[in-house]
């Protein structure tokens, strides 16, 4: 349980990702499922807080599914079908979002967890290895 205690690492290439996404005016999202305190602890720490325009936090005692998502897009004020869902969970993030209609991409090697690799990958979904390929993968997106 050290992970509520040990100051979170940020993935390599995450934090100028994210810059370089809203310097290009494109709003950034985070949905996830964790521990409501923790998860403010490590965006305060990781200096990631002021990243993102809407924050959702699925309760850690239950999934995170396609109501999470539904709710950043409607803060977002954007349809389904405008967003790039990114996310190393396959049924939390990527199937349910690409069967509302958006574009995904899998971060397969983002979890050590082999419940996040439960689930069939959507056809269109791209996939990638770490977070710093996300702005070049861009050119496969149909």
């Amino acid at each position: 349980m050290n992970i509520y205690i040990d100051e979170p690492r940020v993935r390599t290439g995450a934090k100028e990702t994210i810059e370089a996404l809203k310097a290009a005016g494109i709003k950034v999202a985070l949905i996830t499922h964790a521990n409501v305190d923790w998860t403010w602890r490590k965006l305060t720490s990781s200096e990631l807080i002021d990243c993102f325009d809407t924050i959702v936090i699925a309760d850690e005692n239950g999934h995170k599914g396609v109501q999470h998502w539904q709710e950043a897009m409607t803060n977002l004020e954007v349809l389904p079908n405008e967003c790039l869902v990114v996310g190393d969970n396959l049924g939390g993030d990527v199937i349910p979002t690409a069967n509302i209609g958006s574009r995904t991409m899998w971060l397969h090697k983002g979890s050590t967890w082999s419940v996040y690799r439960t689930g069939e990958v959507p056809e269109t979904t791209i996939t990638i290895d770490e977070v710093n390929e996300l702005l070049s993968a861009l050119k496969r997106l149909r």
